[in-house]
């Protein structure tokens, strides 16, 4: 252990020597842009210092959402009307997206447009959907229980008055 210590404070000397031997201090050695960096002719090399004390209006940040009964009542009245529109596979594909596209995020509206709705197994609802609250407030998980299986569905929300959107819609299985 010694031993290494010894190395490490021999290099950590020779390193300062060779600085001290280049003409160049620690302070004037000349800095890169990263490699990841894009080279712009129009941009200067120099930065340019500005007052420190400069006030800059910001909002303040609202507050975090909570579940409450209100929000259940949402997100489940969003979970329903959504798990009914995407089991309704007998319909053409164009109707099947504009009665989804209400509950969904774009990220999801995106993933789903592909989708063949006569792929989907044919199934009905058995029970009522349910709700099982994240321990975060922008988030809840929904499930449709159905003759062939359990959907989850995974509804976001941004900000306490946003509303609650469908974001990813799976089955009980491949969830887990």
């Amino acid at each position: 252990m010694r031993r290494r210590i010894a190395v490490a404070g021999l290099a950590a000397i020779a390193l300062g020597v060779s600085a001290g031997v280049s003409g160049c201090a620690p302070a004037e050695v000349p800095r890169r842009a990263p490699a990841n960096a894009p080279a712009s002719p129009s941009v200067p090399t120099q930065l340019v210092r500005g007052p420190q004390d400069e006030h800059v209006d910001t909002q303040p940040p609202g507050p975090s959402p909570t579940h409450d009964e209100a929000s259940d009542v949402e997100a489940l009245a969003v979970a329903s009307a959504a798990i009914e529109a995407y089991l309704s596979r007998e319909i053409p594909r164009r109707t099947w997206l504009e009665a989804l596209e209400p509950h969904l995020t774009a990220s999801a509206m995106a993933a789903l447009s592909s989708v063949d709705p006569a792929t989907i197994p044919g199934a009905s609802l058995t029970a009522a959907t349910y709700l099982e609250r994240h321990t975060s407030g922008y988030l809840v998980h929904a499930t449709a229980p159905t003759g062939s299986g359990s959907y989850r569905l995974l509804l976001v929300r941004d900000g306490s008055s946003g509303p609650w959107l469908v974001a990813e819609i799976t089955t009980r299985e491949s969830s887990s």
